[in-house]
């Protein structure tokens, strides 16, 4: 089966970070002017509102919740129906880069490689920080990351895990001292890791095994889809890897893809746009 590319729909002049189920059926594009874009499972632009005053780079629907996190180091609560903020979280002084949840509380990385912790009860109270933690993923066993070790940029330590109550590594995941500049849990394949070799692989936080990406290139980690069939899709650089089949891409920048309930599949662009493919046998 191949992709055939068979939309584009234009969001924003440029720059459609991500795109993401929201609540009620609907689509939320996210920009790097700071915008979210409500549109309906046909694509079609509802609503629109200014989220942050700087890139919207993480978004997360919780519990029915939307919740943002931006360049501003702002992660915010959002009312469905008013579109206005219900809780604000602030402490970071750096861009929001991705968000995560645990029982009672919220958990940010940033632009700085720091991680910060909210009780979630409490909003309006200052967050833990922990510094130097270059990259982050949680699965089921708990917490797993890379500690940076130095201030420039390559200098990130071993795959381990993390103990997010003191912010402390602990046992390393692959005896070789693997790190990865990016990591992305995914249920059942473990992490899609993104390494300082500027490859890309699946690693078994059990037992260390890596599987690399053969086809991805070295600009930067791909993105993930898992199909509703079970089936996976991986893009970046300008190439979609649609179950084992690799195809070019229409433009380089592929960010971010949801799956549409036609079974048909949208990926937000660097171009502002968001491109649809449909699935041909």
């Amino acid at each position: 089966m191949s992709l055939i590319q068979s939309d584009a729909v234009r969001v924003f002049d440029r720059w459609a970070l991500g795109i993401h189920h929201g609540p009620a059926g609907s689509v939320l594009v996210t920009g790097m002017s700071g915008e979210v874009v409500h549109l309906d499972s046909a694509l079609v632009e509802q609503r629109r509102w200014q989220a942050h005053a700087g890139a919207v780079n993480a978004l997360r629907v919780v519990d029915g919740q939307i919740w943002t996190g931006g360049g501003d180091g702002l992660v915010k609560v959002w009312d469905w129906t008013l579109l206005a903020p219900v809780e604000t979280f602030a402490g970071p002084k750096k861009p929001v880069t991705s968000l995560f949840f645990a029982p009672s509380r919220l958990i940010a990385q940033t632009y700085e490689r720091a991680v910060y912790v909210w009780n979630r009860a409490e909003p309006g109270a200052q967050p833990r920080k922990f510094p130097k933690i270059a990259s982050l993923a949680q699965n089921d066993a708990g917490w797993l990351g890379c500690p940076k070790t130095g201030s420039k940029a390559g200098e990130i330590g071993a795959l381990a895990e993390l103990d997010l109550e003191t912010g402390q590594f602990g046992n390393a995941v692959s005896s070789d001292g693997f790190a990865a500049w990016s990591l992305q849990s995914i249920e059942g394949r473990g992490l899609l890791a993104f390494g300082l070799d500027l490859r890309a692989c699946f690693v078994d936080p059990a037992t260390g095994r890596r599987e690399p990406v053969a086809w991805h290139s070295k600009s930067g980690p791909p993105g993930y889809l898992r199909l509703s069939d079970g089936g996976e899709v991986l893009f970046g650089d300008g190439q979609i890897d649609h179950r084992g089949q690799v195809q070019k891409a229409p433009i380089k920048g592929l960010y971010c893809a949801i799956q549409l309930p036609d079974a048909r599949l949208a990926f937000s662009g660097a171009d502002g746009q968001i491109w649809v493919f449909t699935v041909e046998d």
